[in-house]
């Protein structure tokens, strides 16, 4: 029996299966990957910053566009070596942002941002002041905390329903210290 279909047909199929899984794999992915990287009991929560998931989303993408390129190029030449540029280019951006995060335990907050190799760790002393920017329910978005530390950084988090569920322990941490919280309907960077 003959098949009717080409070898590129099958990167077609590819490019637009990744292309379906793209969404449900940015729901899942990148919050999975964090809990198998560094779950720990002590743990209160793994924030994941939203450059996390547009990282996620640009690797994703051009596991999309390599076998779109397959495809299109009809198999030559140079689209193995696009295709191998951009699947070694979506590798390092899935290890880059899989090493990007913000760990909330009863102690310490370790924080590591995009692209940096090196951990930060805080001690909850190190924290100068909370602000609480609170988005009314007839407002579009989140609700943000801001940590505001010593070294003059601040910590961002988004009220997703992971940090909703510690809002709370990180007040009251907070306020045990005797640090100036502060609540608004402002927001400013």
């Amino acid at each position: 029996m003959y098949s009717s279909y080409e070898k590129k047909h099958i990167f077609m199929v590819m490019a637009f299966g990744i292309a379906l899984m793209i969404p449900v794999l940015l729901l899942f992915l990148p919050a999975t990957i964090a809990d198998v990287l560094f779950y720990n009991r002590a743990n209160w929560i793994i924030y994941l910053p939203f450059e996390v998931y547009l990282t996620y989303g640009v690797g994703l993408a051009l596991w999309f566009l390599s076998s779109l390129l397959l495809w299109l190029l009809n198999l030559n030449k140079w689209s193995f070596l696009f295709t191998g540029i951009a699947v070694i280019c979506s590798g390092a951006l899935f290890y880059f942002a899989s090493q990007t995060y913000v760990i909330i335990k009863a102690e310490s907050i370790a924080v590591k941002p995009l692209f940096q190799s090196e951990e930060k760790v805080y001690t909850w002393n190190e924290v100068e002041k909370l602000v609480y920017y609170e988005v009314s329910p007839e407002e579009k978005g989140n609700s943000i905390i801001h940590l505001q530390l010593a070294d003059d950084e601040v910590i961002e988090l988004s009220e997703n329903g992971y940090v909703a569920s510690i809002k709370s322990a990180i007040f009251d941490k907070v306020r045990g210290l005797e640090k100036e919280v502060v609540y608004t309907n402002r927001y400013e960077k």
